[in-house]
């Protein structure tokens, strides 16, 4: 027969939820390993404590999407040879370069705001479901839904 160690209180504390003894987290969450929570006191919990979710990131500024578009190497080599061109007295080969960046720009922040968006909407048509028990009865709920 397996003999359990005895961990003291303070150490509870500091260990992860994955490595305490079952039973010790299911008391601490006043809850049973068999019958799981109530739903009565699921619903209560998750009233108090809110949905289980993350906060979303804010989307990235227009501006910035914009911006972003300019960072990279060849862009700026492009924006040289356009300067470089542009001193050497050559305003028509300028001109197109710099032409050529900017619609790169436009093309690329439109894709990338059209992708953002895109995934957006992706992330509100995927629910992660999790299995719980709840009043002894083995359920699937949306993760949001989980309590402590």
């Amino acid at each position: 027969m397996e003999e359990r160690r005895q961990v003291p209180s303070e150490t509870k504390r500091l260990l992860a939820w994955y490595a305490r003894l079952a039973d010790a987290l299911a008391d601490e969450l006043q809850t049973d390993l068999n019958s799981g929570v109530p739903v009565a006191d699921a619903t209560r919990r998750q009233a108090q404590e809110g949905a289980n979710e993350l906060p979303e990131a804010a989307p990235p500024s227009l501006l910035k999407l914009f911006l972003a578009q300019f960072t990279s190497l060849i862009v700026w080599v492009l924006i040289g040879a356009a300067l470089v061109s542009g001193l050497l007295e050559d305003r028509i080969d300028a001109a197109a370069i710099l032409a050529i960046v900017l619609f790169n720009g436009v093309l690329g922040f439109v894709q990338e705001f059209r992708a953002e968006q895109s995934l957006a909407a992706l992330r509100k048509l995927s629910v992660t479901m999790a299995r719980v028990i709840r009043g002894g009865t083995l359920q699937s709920i949306p993760a949001r839904e989980l309590v402590r």
